[in-house]
């Protein structure tokens, strides 16, 4: 494709249109003459690509900037910078942007378990009294009972219906509530391979799993935000 007009317009004609500075003769020419007009795109894009590169050439970097709002610059650095921030939007958004996120609270917030208190329970021999008399089995020999603070657990096995298994029964009795009894929450048996199984804590401290077989267990006693653990809790043998 060639000029609609050879010598018409001259190359510095097509910059100065590009730059939106050519007179209405060109400006003619060009909207009449698909080579031209196709010349004048090629130095508009160029131009572009120029201003792109050229366009930040004296803006301080990104890291200067951040040094510049946590005030470790030089006097005469911090002094250079602020100006320009003075005369440049692009820079005075980066710093508004960085004050934005500097303000937010990135501090990672715990998990409900991780918010657990968790309190390891040991073996008690608690005087015979007939506050234990509430749970099943407590008068067995077997019966285990546990301290934790101001929280008594009272684990016992009974007869299960399979052979060569228990059923494991458990009674908590937190002396720091009014009644006695415990807020309701979760028990979990931890067996020697890691299988876990759950049971609900009524509003009367009971608990209780069944067809557990003989082995050394971990059970952990959730309610409110404690985590009450024992750590070898023998069954059967």
């Amino acid at each position: 494709m060639s000029c609609s007009g050879p010598g018409a317009i001259a190359p510095e004609d097509l910059v100065a249109f590009a730059e939106g500075e050519a007179d209405q003769a060109i400006a003619a020419h060009v909207a009449r003459c698909p080579q031209c007009a196709a010349e004048a795109r090629q130095y508009v894009q160029a131009q572009g690509r120029l201003r792109g590169a050229l366009r930040r050439f004296d803006c301080p970097s990104p890291h200067t900037i951040g040094e510049y709002e946590l005030g470790l610059l030089a006097d005469a650095e911090r002094v250079r910078v602020a100006q320009h921030l003075l005369e440049c939007p692009l820079c005075t958004d980066e710093l508004r942007t960085l004050r934005q996120f500097l303000a937010t609270d990135t501090t990672p917030q715990p998990s409900p378990l991780d918010r657990l208190r968790r309190v390891v329970a040991t073996l008690w021999e608690p005087p015979r009294q007939a506050a234990y008399a509430g749970l099943r089995g407590a008068e067995d020999a077997a019966a285990r009972v546990y301290r934790a603070g101001s929280t008594t657990l009272t684990i016992s096995p009974t007869p299960s219906g399979r052979r060569g298994q228990v059923a494991l029964v458990g009674l908590i009795w937190d002396e720091g509530e009014s009644t006695g009894a415990p807020t309701p929450g979760e028990a979990q048996l931890i067996a020697p391979t890691g299988a876990t199984r759950s049971v609900p804590i009524d509003e009367l401290g009971n608990f209780s799993f069944d067809e557990v077989a003989p082995g050394v267990y971990r059970l952990e006693v959730q309610r409110a935000d404690q985590m009450i653990v024992i750590e070898d809790l023998p069954v059967g043998g």
